[in-house]
């Protein structure tokens, strides 16, 4: 059993605890809290597509969504147009990693006020 300590470690399990009590967005940072000025900002929910333009009231699934001051990102894949066999896990980790760092900026976020992020890797 690993017992080290690290802020890292200790900030996921106070934001898990304070998500699970529904209080996450009234203890963030302001820098972390998205700002809202579209028509959607009435309603207290942003859909943005990939650019930051807002997406229209029909639009189901879009890129990000803005919502009380918490940034959802939709899931993102690497869509990497090489041939197969130049594919490496390490390309497309970054490539993925950088669409969340570009879409949680879109949002109004940094990288830093990420609360929650998950990752699943498949063979293909």
């Amino acid at each position: 059993m690993n017992l080290t300590f690290t802020r890292r470690a200790f900030a996921s399990r106070f934001a898990s605890v304070l998500s699970a009590l529904g209080i996450t967005a009234a203890v963030l940072p302001n820098r972390a809290l998205a700002q809202s000025s579209s028509p959607q900002s009435e309603s207290g929910i942003r859909k943005l597509n990939s650019e930051g333009k807002p997406g229209s009231d029909k639009d189901v699934i879009m890129p990000v969504i803005v919502h009380n001051g918490l940034i959802y990102v939709s899931g993102q894949g690497a869509h990497d147009s090489r041939d197969s066999k130049e594919w490496t896990i390490e390309s497309h980790t970054s490539m993925v990693m950088d669409k969340i760092k570009k879409h949680v900026e879109v949002g109004g976020g940094t990288v830093d006020s990420i609360l929650q992020l998950n990752v699943f890797l498949v063979k293909i």
